[in-house]
């Protein structure tokens, strides 16, 4: 979602990616892994990741507290000219009510797997240069804060398996968006505005409760590239055929 993969199709960024982790893999950066079903992945050796986290946490343009326990989110941690931040799988017990973080050049942030039910309105507020949220997997978030609507320069939304999740705010001023994620939430409407992010090249809808999906929408997204729609929604065959440079189709037309 940051764009570190390059290719001019899934298949090429898929290849670039491939190719990168081999080189890592081969450098002993990384360690391959092969579980009982026959699957490859990889992973990162502990005394590496540590090693990573201590270069980084020279730098205060880095937050990382990934998978350390519960937290409260503390606004003095939030310094100025953060790059990143990623609370990856720690329990955020709380975050204060009127907690707006002034990090204008703050690029990624990873509240994923938090067990996050709410985020404050002014959250967002000072974070315009935002490219990359992620606030998958928080089971039991209900809420988006309205401030998530004016972050121009997002280029990927994920908000996969907030399955208590029913509505998004406005998306219509978001046109730098190339990824939205709502698999297995509650929505049942498509985001507002949703026909504006012409640049939008990976969108999945299934597991939702979205009952249709809009006639005007689907020809003027002409990017798409992964397009997965919940097998409820009937698309019409012509709104397919516009899109030529899709590649991967789930859903029933």
């Amino acid at each position: 979602m940051e764009g570190l993969v390059k290719g001019n199709s899934r298949e090429e960024e898929f290849n670039d990616g491939h190719t990168i982790l081999n080189k890592l893999v081969k450098r002993c950066l990384l360690e391959a892994t092969v579980d009982d079903f026959g699957d490859e992945s990889v992973r990162m050796h502990d005394l590496l990741r540590e090693t990573a986290l201590r270069i980084t946490n020279d730098k205060p343009r880095y937050l990382v507290r990934s998978g350390i326990g519960t937290q409260v989110l503390e606004e003095q941690d939030w310094v100025f000219n953060l790059d990143r931040v990623s609370f990856y799988q720690s329990k955020i017990k709380r975050i204060p009510e009127d907690m707006a973080p002034n990090c204008p050049t703050l690029s990624t942030l990873i509240l994923s797997n938090c067990d996050s039910t709410m985020i404050p309105g002014p959250f967002f507020q000072y974070m315009n240069k935002l490219q990359v949220v992620d606030l998958s997997y928080n089971s039991e978030l209900m809420d988006l804060p309205s401030s998530i609507s004016n972050l121009e320069s997002l280029r990927a939304l994920s908000l996969r398996g907030c399955s208590r999740l029913k509505s998004v705010p406005p998306l219509g001023k978001l046109k730098n968006l190339r990824v939205l994620d709502v698999f297995d939430t509650g929505i049942k409407e498509v985001p507002q505005g949703m026909e504006n992010l012409v640049k939008l090249k990976f969108v999945d809808t299934s597991g939702t409760d979205l009952d249709e999906l809009p006639k005007e929408i689907l020809p003027k997204l002409s990017h798409l590239q992964y397009l997965n729609l919940p097998i409820h929604v009937n698309v019409p065959d012509e709104d397919l055929a516009s899109l030529e440079l899709l590649e991967e189709f789930g859903g029933r037309f």
